[in-house]
């Protein structure tokens, strides 16, 4: 095992480990070309990496599941700041103009399925990087940008699990067909992998406290789909029942293989408050790491996760950022 004095020269988490020798990979993916709301998140990769090596390596999962190996890899960076860089105008130019018309003008419809061909392509490429580390032996671990990486991580797991679940931690459902024209929107991630992956058997929703009835009604008709909404989570705590019980209910709907996907806005609002969109509600921290802890005394084992929509406007948004994937780092790498 490895640190460095050199904070410059420091990996994630003020480690230093090298790809060969780590089990948990850290993908960088700064793609933001869908959000609808607020933007900035395709700044948090490089910030929370820079905010890690302030963490102390202790924890109540398991303290040195670190020294397995984590290595940060930002190779792809530059390449996915450029495509959203490039192809974010013809997205707000959309969106603005679908917020007084309904229907898109000719022009407008060409730059869509631009867009379209564009994210199907980022897709592609997530799943080569996911891919390769898979073939590796190694987990994988995607820190975004918007939800939508999820779709390529999710593509490439279900090439080495043909039996799996998903356990998502979002203030949203994220149910949408195609919202606003876009396949692949962030708004849509959960819709697309749970209709284009059969190997997915469970997908647990938890905290979510912001959607339509369309994916409401949804959510009820697949069977695969478990929701604990935030207002039902409440109504429970204040009616006595222990964070405990509720915490232990979503572990035992658990399937043994797990894939995380974390959106920050799962969070309440004061732990996040520069998200793209932050809804009143939500996990405090202490509730998350409690429930990863009891994750972490099962024999169910974390085989991929990513972390999304954290801001890298607000540094207090970096630092929640990099606690929670620290969080999901040793639990994975307890797995």
């Amino acid at each position: 095992m490895k640190f460095t004095d050199n904070i410059s020269k420091a990996g994630v988490f003020g480690l230093s480990f090298d790809e060969g020798e780590s089990n948990l990979i850290l993908l960088a993916i700064p793609f933001e070309l869908t959000t609808t709301f607020r933007e900035g998140t395709s700044l948090a990769p490089s910030k929370i990496k820079d905010i890690s090596s302030q963490i102390d390596l202790m924890n109540n999962i398991n303290s040195h599941a670190w020294q397995k190996g984590i290595y940060w890899d930002d190779s792809k960076e530059v390449f996915f700041q450029n495509i959203s860089n490039s192809y974010r105008p013809s997205t707000k130019k959309i969106i603005d103009y679908l917020e007084n018309n309904s229907i898109l003008s000719d022009d407008l419809k060409n730059e869509l399925k631009i867009i379209n061909d564009v994210c199907k392509n980022v897709m592609n490429d997530i799943y080569k990087q996911v891919i390769k580390i898979l073939k590796n032996g190694k987990i994988p671990g995607l820190i975004g940008g918007e939800h939508s990486i999820t779709y390529g991580a999710i593509d490439a797991i279900k090439d080495f699990y043909d039996d799996f679940g998903i356990l998502q931690i979002d203030a949203h459902h994220d149910l949408r067909k195609s919202y606003l024209g876009f396949i692949y929107s962030h708004a849509s991630v959960m819709y697309n992998v749970i209709n284009d992956f059969k190997e997915i058997n469970k997908l647990i929703q938890i905290g979510v406290r912001d959607y339509s009835e369309e994916e409401n009604n949804f959510a009820k008709k697949n069977k695969k789909i478990s929701t604990f909404y935030n207002f039902d989570i409440n109504s429970q705590l204040l009616n006595g029942k222990s964070f405990h019980d509720i915490a232990n209910e979503i572990v035992n709907l658990l399937p043994e293989n797990i894939y995380i996907s974390f959106d920050i806005d799962g969070l309440q609002p004061y732990l996040c408050p520069n998200s793209g969109t932050p809804v009143p509600g939500g996990f405090s921290y202490e509730e998350i790491e409690y429930l990863f802890y009891l994750i972490s005394k099962t024999n169910k084992k974390i085989i991929g996760f990513d972390l999304c929509e954290v801001s890298g406007r607000g540094q207090w948004d970096a630092i929640v950022g990099s606690r929670i994937l620290y969080l999901l780092s040793v639990l994975a790498l307890r797995s």
